[in-house]
């Protein structure tokens, strides 16, 4: 998998994103399909490019949106994932010197952790 990304290959890519916004795919109607549809109604041209637009625009959004939700789930137990792990670095600290334990062994990983974890849940 330690192929190169060449000029070439994003051609392809672009072409292939431009036949499917342009063609439609299963499922999806086609650019042409699409203003066929909204040129259907009586009303004047620019009162169906705004609504086909003002429609594009609302697909997009909601898009992003639920897209976004994926990260407001998660972010409760990533800050307190970096809570955690603020807190046992401290822990690794040797309280006399003031010195990071480099290379701490299980037991002392195993204490920090707890330690952290015991102070978050108080």
């Amino acid at each position: 998998m330690s192929e190169e990304l060449s000029e070439s290959k994003i051609l392809k890519v672009l072409d292939w994103s431009y036949d499917i916004a342009v063609n439609g795919v299963s499922g999806l109607d086609s650019a042409s399909e699409m203003a066929e549809d909204y040129m259907n109604n009586d009303d004047s041209s620019i009162v169906q490019a705004n609504s086909l637009i003002r429609w594009q625009n609302t697909k997009a959004g909601t898009s992003g949106f639920l897209t976004g939700l994926g990260g407001i789930i998660t972010m409760p137990i990533a800050l307190y994932d970096h809570k955690i792990s603020n807190c046992v670095d401290v822990a690794l600290t040797d309280p006399y010197t003031g010195e990071k334990i480099t290379k701490p062994s299980n037991s002392q990983l195993t204490a920090a952790k707890y330690k952290c974890v015991h102070r978050s849940i108080k």
